[in-house]
């Protein structure tokens, strides 16, 4: 207990040390990284001096030999424990108490280190029950002691980052995201994590930045519809809600002529000189081919490169040049601009 208490100590003093001695860093990632570095080996060189820490014991060690036997044995009980028919909190418990056996009475064995992977694996499926300090100690010795392999560092960084964004420990939720990603860059739910730390700690527009890139790249994964959830609650907390469903109803008026255009062309195997060529075969009046704001959709075709590209104005009716490109989050005034049946500039609204 006085161990814990001590680290949690330590680690405020860190903290405080941070905002007032650099305090024109307290705001800077860098920093977070920095100071979630020095938290981390601060949790292990107490989880060190712990005289009950089960990963770094310091009790009497058994020989060898000895440590063999009390492996085997334990590994025994917990494949018997895996055939009998009683109720899974239970069997969990059970082999959980055989793998820190292992651990603290055969740590020069081989069926350590598994036991010791096993054990995080065992404590994460179990929450809410377990503590989240107890997991987040099996998976950090666990990477201190051994040398893990890629597919363990992804899963066990992924863990830590989950778990402290579930306690809304944002900082250290953010620093196991960076870790992951360094691993392997396309993990949608870590980037959602990611995402929602950014946020979270105030820096907003790397935030979007990433939310960005999932709406981009993670359709029909669970990450997409989360990461639309969150980007409609930024643009709902910058905008007023009449602009922002103008802006949405624009973008479907954009994307219904840029469907009339697509049958055009299949049709009669080349795109339209202008918009009124549409009409009425293709769409069923002039009517359609103007923004709520009642401005003209302009159309800028490149017969040469077999594409073309649809802009409405914006609510302040001023186009800009056809060639801005990029997602936006405060909207009012902004054009919308799609080169073919693709958003070139506009926000992520659907």
């Amino acid at each position: 207990m006085w161990v814990k208490k001590l680290c949690l100590l330590m680690i405020i003093i860190s903290q405080l040390s941070a905002v007032f001695l650099y305090p024109d860093q307290t705001n800077n990632l860098n920093n977070i990284i920095k100071n979630q570095e020095e938290e981390l080996l601060s949790r292990i060189i107490f989880m060190k001096k712990d005289k009950d820490s089960i990963y770094y014991p310091k009790r009497r060690i058994f020989s060898i030999e000895e440590q063999e036997e009390i492996a085997r044995e334990e590994v025994l009980e917990i494949h018997n424990l895996m055939k009998m028919d009683i109720p899974k909190i239970e069997k969990n418990n059970k082999i959980v108490k055989h793998l820190k056996t292992i651990i603290s009475e055969a740590p020069h064995t081989l069926a350590a280190k598994k036991a010791h992977w096993e054990l995080q694996n065992y404590l994460f499926d179990q929450r809410p029950e377990v503590d989240t300090d107890e997991i987040q100690m099996a998976i950090e010795s666990y990477l201190d002691i051994y040398k893990p392999t890629r597919n363990e560092y992804i899963t066990a960084y992924g863990n830590l980052a989950g778990i402290n964004a579930n306690i809304l420990n944002w900082e250290r939720a953010y620093f196991y995201c960076e870790r992951l990603l360094k691993i392997r860059s396309d993990s949608y739910p870590i980037l959602l994590i990611q995402a929602r730390s950014l946020i979270q700690l105030g820096f907003m527009e790397e935030g979007k930045e990433v939310l960005s890139r999932l709406f981009k790249e993670a359709k029909n994964t669970p990450q997409y519809s989360l990461a639309t959830i969150e980007i409609n609650n930024i643009y709902t907390s910058e905008n007023t809600e009449g602009i922002i469903i103008q802006y949405r109803e624009n973008i479907k008026i954009i994307k219904h002529i840029s469907s009339a255009i697509d049958v055009y062309k299949m049709m009669k195997n080349e795109l339209p000189d202008d918009l009124e060529e549409l009409i009425p075969e293709y769409l069923e009046s002039e009517e359609f081919l103007k923004d709520t704001w009642g401005n003209e959709i302009k159309y800028k075709v490149d017969k040469g490169n077999n594409s073309y590209q649809l802009a409405s104005p914006g609510s302040d009716k001023k186009l800009g040049s056809m060639s801005q490109s990029g997602i936006y989050y405060k909207i009012n005034g902004e054009d919308i601009i799609f080169k073919d049946s693709k958003l070139q500039y506009g926000p992520l609204l659907e």
